[in-house]
């Protein structure tokens, strides 16, 4: 509760012997800390909930990826949770468990550029069919961005079926496309 104490750390030592109820209410209090409460890392307080592992954890993860309970927007449309936001749906990517596939498909249709983009990145990491077949559609979409998060969401799935689509890429009218398949075809060959 006083992180600013120099006996911070031993602190920190002794709360990891508590019981997981304990740590769990303590993580999703700091994960969901006002942005502007610069006491706490709040990434750090959802990497400790993806540590902890338990169901409650995840969800509460799940749920700051999707946005609940995130503040309004600032004027310019951009929240200071986005950075937090998108660091939670790139831990459910790398936990690929397909219960979170839903939730992050139905919140790609109506999410805005740069999350859809991250979203599109963390598909990638599940090794789902249904999130490969997102990730081939948006191959066709008329934002080249999206089809830069899908080529790179192709690359995360390490699969050399995904090769013939990414070559078909190199003849994208955008260079930051064809760029981005060349990239990922070296990668991946």
């Amino acid at each position: 509760d006083q992180p600013s104490s120099p006996s911070f750390p031993e602190a920190a030592l002794a709360v990891t012997t508590l019981p997981r109820s304990f740590m769990l209410d303590r993580l999703m209090k700091l994960a969901h800390a006002p942005a502007e409460d610069r006491r706490f890392d709040r990434r750090q307080a959802v990497e400790g909930l993806a540590r902890l592992g338990t169901g409650q954890a995840w969800e509460t993860i799940l749920r700051i990826a999707l946005g609940e309970g995130k503040p309004a927007s600032t004027p310019a449309g951009v929240s200071k949770d986005d950075s937090l936001q998108t660091y939670a749906i790139l831990l459910l990517g790398e936990k690929g468990d397909e219960a979170f596939l839903p939730p992050l498909l139905e919140f790609l249709s109506r999410s805005q550029q740069d999350l859809r983009g991250e979203i599109l990145l963390a598909l990638g990491l599940f090794h789902d069919p249904r999130a490969n077949q997102v990730l081939f559609e948006n191959l066709r979409s008329p934002d080249p961005n999206d089809r830069i998060s899908a080529i790179l969401g192709l690359r995360n799935l390490e699969d050399k079926d995904s090769i013939p689509a990414l070559i078909a890429m190199l003849n994208d009218s955008d260079a930051q496309v064809r760029q981005v398949a060349n990239f990922a075809l070296q990668r991946l060959t």
